[in-house]
């Protein structure tokens, strides 16, 4: 660590939640350089937030050059990392005493460009365009998983289309997978075999949570909230407007997001979280886990231990 709030994150813009470590004390979020140019090799960083260290949560940051709209998530296997994934496939892995850039996402096309890097099971699953999915099994070994998605020439008609492709993906276990897309995209993989599933809407789907309760919850670029398992949906509230950009589990209850709050549900209906003196003024981002969830935007980050919201980062704090 060694150095605040103010040094780590000035200048830098968050764009995902990590995972929190050390039962919630410890929190990493990857930011990217404020305003800057994507054709232009800029600087990504992971900040690792240390809650614990008085006077103010102190900071320690790993720097990533030439990665453009990185994801990273936690694993365990084949050892306990962070794990990260750029939109051209490029990794990068972090902890455990090391640091170092992996063999890129072996893709053939170069129109795949991967959305988003998540935890199942204890090892790291990417998605992206073209329906494209794949697994890491050890470091610098992705594997490709598309049995099902591809190889007729609908499917590949399909694939090939400017609207196809997985926006997320999560799983309860590895054989019970969900991945969705644009235009109502739903499919279902066995840990053998990918299987499209009907979906009571043709929105985009933007994020996908299975949560502890055994059912899968997607959220909409049109701000719907649907719950459901492989054959029966509900949508649970109306359209919003604003695009759902996470969903969390914490502490039984499902939290989701949008640019302009957080959102509990509870007996199936959506109540605005009451946020009390932390008052966030950017959403966007959420993750639940280690007995803490932690709601962030740009430039601003809370936390909830299941009782009371904390402030961590305002855009105060940066001026």
């Amino acid at each position: 660590m060694g150095i605040y709030k103010k040094e780590a994150f000035k200048g830098y813009d968050i764009t995902s939640i990590v995972g929190t470590f050390y039962n919630g004390e410890v929190i990493g979020f990857v930011t990217d350089e404020e305003d800057y140019d994507p054709f232009i090799i800029h600087e990504t960083k992971l900040i690792i937030l240390d809650t614990t260290l008085p006077p103010e949560p102190e900071c320690g940051y790993v720097s990533f050059h030439g990665s453009l709209y990185m994801k990273g998530c936690r694993v365990k296997f084949p050892s306990e990392k962070s794990v990260f994934v750029d939109a051209g496939g490029k990794v990068h892995a972090w902890g455990g005493g090391s640091d170092q850039a992996e063999d890129n996402i072996p893709v053939n096309d170069a129109r795949v460009t991967f959305h988003n890097v998540k935890e199942i099971s204890g090892k790291a699953y990417s998605v992206g365009t073209l329906r494209t999915v794949f697994r890491r099994d050890v470091p610098n070994q992705w594997i490709k998983l598309d049995k099902g998605l591809h190889g007729t020439s609908k499917l590949e008609k399909q694939a090939l289309s400017d609207s196809a492709g997985f926006n997320d993906i999560d799983g309860f276990s590895d054989d019970n997978i969900y991945a969705c897309g644009d235009g109502g995209d739903l499919w279902h993989f066995d840990g053998n075999i990918w299987v499209h599933l009907d979906f009571p809407v043709n929105s985009d789907l933007t994020v996908i949570c299975c949560a502890d309760d055994g059912y899968i919850y997607i959220g909409t670029n049109d701000g719907r909230l649907i719950k459901g398992n492989k054959r029966q949906w509900v949508i649970l509230n109306k359209e919003q407007g604003s695009e759902i950009s996470a969903i969390a589990w914490f502490k039984g209850s499902i939290y989701f997001s949008d640019g302009s709050w957080v959102y509990e549900l509870i007996n199936d209906q959506t109540k605005k979280v009451n946020f009390g003196d932390a008052n966030p003024s950017q959403f966007g981002f959420l993750y639940g886990g280690d007995e803490v969830l932690i709601s962030a935007g740009a430039n601003n980050i809370v936390s909830f231990d299941g009782s009371k919201w904390d402030s961590l980062l305002t855009p105060f704090d940066l001026a």
